[in-house]
């Protein structure tokens, strides 16, 4: 009589390889069928998706235009600066534990700031930290010379004004945004201001500018420069000459205008207390260019002046009325 088969460990030692061969397959199904949703249906999707998430755009600062005076010396003029920035992961990792104090100590020095400073700046997770706004290019060279990783530089520009307080009265000033708030800066806004252009390019998680990447820039576009009538030299001793008189005569303001007569040119347009616009805080309101006269009481001077002139009249001439 025979025995039926045994059921026990051999046996389901036995099957045992089939489900997991089944069940490698099912896995190896799924990612065999994804990578051809990936790759073959969906690919260019996913990979303009990938591309957005990793692309950025900053913007070129236009320049903008010069102000110059009758001769072509320039009074108002834009110069390139930077802003030091830092990446505060990319920083942590480039010396390991004490980065962030060795980056601070060699840049310090560069910024006219203290090490604890820069070290409070430095630590952290931030991707996008200002070091130092405004510096000169030479120092903005030096600082990528160090070649700290995560510090870099943005462009930027500042507006000076070479003259100082000659023509501040006419030529007017700049606010932190770039546009203008007084004078020539605001009434020719339109005319100085720069078209600003844009780079894009591609970045890494950390914001860090991959090398091989797509990099398309749209240059920026200057602004036009503006040339006045205003002669330096005349206006600097208009200015001294009105000063001079205020303080003297203890008068509150005064002002000086001088003119070309054969071409009716305004060659000196001064007031007494005349800004800096490097310092537009500081300095009288301008009054030679805003004040408003009644047009009887400058026509009394050309009146008086025929007057004398003539010999109708002397300066101490007397009259019972």
């Amino acid at each position: 009589m025979s025995r039926p088969a045994p059921i026990g460990p051999a046996a389901s030692t036995h099957r045992r390889p089939a489900w997991v061969l089944a069940g490698v397959l099912a896995i190896l199904t799924v990612f065999v069928g994804r990578l051809v949703y990936v790759q073959g249906l969906d690919g260019s999707g996913l990979a303009e998706t990938a591309l957005a998430l990793r692309t950025t755009t900053v913007e070129l600062p236009g320049d903008r235009g010069e102000i110059l005076d009758a001769d072509g010396v320039v009074m108002a003029t834009t110069v390139e600066r930077y802003n030091i920035v830092a990446n505060q992961v990319q920083v942590a990792e480039w010396k390991g534990s004490d980065s962030a104090a060795q980056a601070a100590a060699l840049l310090g020095p560069l910024l006219g700031m203290t090490a604890e400073e820069l070290g409070a700046d430095l630590l952290g997770e931030r991707g996008f930290v200002y070091l130092a706004k405004g510096v000169a290019p030479d120092v903005y060279e030096e600082v990528m010379a160090l070649g700290i990783s995560g510090i870099s530089g943005e462009r930027t520009t500042e507006r000076v004004y070479p003259s100082g307080t000659t023509a501040g009265n006419i030529i007017g000033f700049t606010g932190t945004d770039g546009y203008g708030l007084a004078g020539v800066e605001q009434t020719y806004e339109d005319v100085l201001a720069g078209t600003p252009g844009e780079e894009t390019y591609e970045r890494g998680a950390r914001g860090q500018r991959i090398p091989a990447g797509d990099d398309s820039m749209v240059p920026a576009i200057p602004g036009r420069d503006v040339q006045l009538t205003i002669d330096r030299d005349v206006q600097f001793i208009a200015q001294q000459a009105i000063d001079e008189q205020v303080s003297t005569t203890g008068a509150q303001w005064g002002t000086v205008e001088v003119y070309d007569v054969q071409t009716g040119e305004i060659l000196a347009l001064a007031d007494s207390g005349t800004i800096d616009p490097n310092n537009p805080s500081d300095g009288d309101p301008a009054r030679a260019a805003a004040s408003v006269y009644e047009p009887g009481s400058t026509a009394k001077v050309i009146t008086m002046a025929a007057i004398l002139e003539q010999g109708i009249a002397t300066p101490t001439s007397t009259y019972s009325v």
